[in-house]
């Protein structure tokens, strides 16, 4: 299971978290963070011509991991 505590504190997390949100937590690629977000399973939600996760949404999903 996977610590969501971190140095980096999710606790403090915006209530949306965009691509680069995700990307600077998970320590990933621009272009992976861009991937996970069009994948069916990752909660993400298209606003406008942009996407994003809630925070809540985000902090389940990795707890599913």
């Amino acid at each position: 299971m996977m610590k969501l505590e971190t140095k980096h504190g999710i606790a403090k997390l915006p209530v949306l978290l965009s691509p680069q949100d995700v990307r600077k937590y998970l320590r990933i690629r621009t272009q992976s963070a861009y991937n996970l977000f069009e994948d069916n399973s990752f909660p993400s939600k298209k606003i406008g011509n942009s996407r994003f996760v809630t925070e809540e949404d985000f902090k389940e999903y990795l707890r599913k991991l």
